[in-house]
């Protein structure tokens, strides 16, 4: 995720590409940290359900047992 003007990002790419391999221009100045902020957001969201899901399952007379044994299933294929 890069901002800038595009002449500056082709002058930059070779030392991006040996950062990391998806290697996006998301337009002017700026825009590659808000395209990273609204990421975080979408990731904080996330979390957050996470731990609202696991206090709720913790509570007496839940489904601790079973929700543990989903979240361990679901986690091998989580974020690809």
């Amino acid at each position: 995720m890069v901002g800038g003007d595009e002449q500056a990002f082709e002058k930059a790419k070779p030392v991006f590409v040996l950062m990391g391999k998806n290697i996006l221009r998301q337009g002017g100045p700026g825009a590659g940290q808000h395209c990273k902020m609204a990421n975080q957001i979408a990731v904080a969201a996330s979390m957050l359900a996470w731990v609202e899901a696991l206090a709720y399952a913790g509570k007496p007379g839940s489904i601790r047992r079973a929700s543990w044994r989903a979240s361990a299933a679901v986690r091998p294929g989580a974020g690809r």
